[in-house]
């Protein structure tokens, strides 16, 4: 893979966001690649970060279809702060709206998403909501699978 993984996933959400499928919010598209901490002060409500859960690419041989898969563990962690001005309810739309958004472009996307990798498998969201903060919350486990043809054992 000659790009990183996380850089496609973000390319991927930015070229096919549609604000009107989530109800014409555009979120901040950000990446962790190396630093651990998360920029917060984007000045958006809502903020979608990526980042690699391993620094490893697993790879697996096998030599009777000739061909090697590397798999690239992802989160995408959608977070979003409801504003003091508006109901907790009508904020608890936004971010459905969104995450609903960010499911939908990697559904669509999962079989043939890009020319670098071929896969995409979408884990269940996990709820990390603080309520009393006003802070909405999912992680989403993304998986990118890379199938590479190797040269046959019998050429």
């Amino acid at each position: 893979m000659t790009t990183n993984p996380i850089t496609q996933v973000v390319n991927l959400l930015k070229n096919n966001w549609n604000a009107g499928n989530a109800r014409d919010i555009t979120p901040s598209i950000t990446e962790v690649i190396k630093e651990k901490r998360v920029p917060l002060d984007t000045g958006h409500p809502c903020l979608i970060v990526i980042y690699s859960t391993s620094t490893y690419k697993e790879e697996y041989i096998d030599f009777r279809r000739d061909y090697s898969r590397r798999f690239y563990p992802l989160q995408v962690d959608i977070r979003y702060a409801v504003p003091t001005n508006m109901t907790f309810d009508a904020g608890l739309l936004d971010f459905y709206a969104v995450f609903d958004e960010v499911r939908r472009i990697l559904q669509t996307n999962r079989k043939t998403p890009g020319a670098e990798f071929t896969h995409i498998y979408f884990g269940g969201p996990n709820d990390l909501s603080n309520k009393s903060t006003r802070l909405l919350r999912f992680v989403i486990s993304v998986e990118l699978r890379e199938i590479v043809a190797t040269p046959s054992q019998w050429d």
